[in-house]
C-alpha cells in the first residue's frame, strides 16, 4: 500500500509539472505568445520609423515651401505645366 502511495504521489507530481509546463508553453501568457508579441512589436516599431522618416521629409518638404519661392515656382512648373512668360514648349513625338 505504501508502494502504490508513492508511485500514486509521484505521477500526480509529475501530472502537475508536466501541465505547468505545457501552460507555459502555450497558455494565455506563455512562451509562444510572448515570441509572437515580440515579432509584432518589432514590425510596429519598424513602422513607426518608416512613417517618423517620412514626417521628417514632409516637414522640411513644408519648411522649403515656406521659405523658398524657387521651390514653389519648381512644383508649379512641374506638377501644373505652367510657363514662365515668353517661354514656349515644345513636344517632340517618339516614333
Amino acid at each position: 500500500m505504501k508502494y502504490l502511495k508513492g508511485i500514486w504521489g509521484l505521477s500526480l507530481l509529475l501530472g502537475c509539472i508536466f501541465s505547468l509546463l505545457v501552460y507555459s508553453f502555450l497558455g494565455e501568457r506563455g512562451l509562444m505568445n510572448v515570441f509572437s508579441m515580440q515579432e509584432e512589436l518589432e514590425k510596429i516599431q519598424r513602422a513607426n520609423r518608416m512613417l517618423e522618416q517620412e514626417n521628417e521629409a514632409l516637414q522640411e518638404e513644408s519648411a522649403l515651401l515656406k521659405n523658398d519661392t524657387y521651390a514653389i515656382e519648381s512644383i508649379a512648373r512641374e506638377e501644373l505645366n505652367l510657363l514662365k512668360p515668353g517661354e514656349v514648349v515644345y513636344f517632340f513625338e517618339s516614333d
